[in-house]
């Protein structure tokens, strides 16, 4: 005699809103993760092609430095628009800083020569991009020091580059 032994049953599967809900919720975060990223990778594509754009234009103050670093200062209608790029990121406590200058600065920022600043900026993947109500008009060149976290009244180190 031979007993068959009725097959175990499964217990039905039951959705709780306790293990739902995190689902949902992971899966709207990572949904707005990757919409960021390819936000953020747009932007620093937009970014590299004004920059590229504003480089390679004519006018405005051109500067350059070691290796690939370069920039430009052009004027706008709220002031100046300076971009750059191959600038290296600096250490933590210190800034770029852009000097507008005029007067005798064939030797760069010093006697005879004034540097007025037109603002601190950071580097983001090599490339800056600094709106200023500074406008380049009236001054015959231009450069960018690193300098203490919050500026300095005056240029302290040399210019990384420069239009000099």
């Amino acid at each position: 005699i031979r007993s068959e032994r009725p097959a175990p049953r499964s217990q039905p599967r039951r959705f709780s809103v306790a293990t739902g809900v995190p689902a949902a919720v992971a899966g709207i975060i990572a949904l707005v993760l990757a919409v960021a990223l390819l936000d953020a990778r747009s932007d620093v594509a937009r970014d590299r092609d004004a920059v590229a754009a504003v480089l390679s234009g004519s006018g405005g103050i051109r500067l350059a430095g070691e290796g690939d670093a370069a920039g430009r200062m052009i004027e706008t209608d709220e002031g100046g628009l300076f971009v750059a790029a191959g600038l290296r990121e600096t250490p933590a406590g210190q800034t770029h800083q852009l000097w507008l200058l005029e007067g005798s600065c064939a030797t760069g920022p010093g006697e005879g020569c004034e540097a007025v600043s037109a603002g601190t900026f950071d580097i983001a993947d090599g490339v800056a991009i600094v709106e200023t109500s500074d406008s380049p008009e009236g001054f015959e060149g231009a450069a960018v020091t690193v300098e203490p976290e919050g500026g300095s009244d005056e240029p302290s180190t040399d210019p990384v580059i420069s239009s000099l």
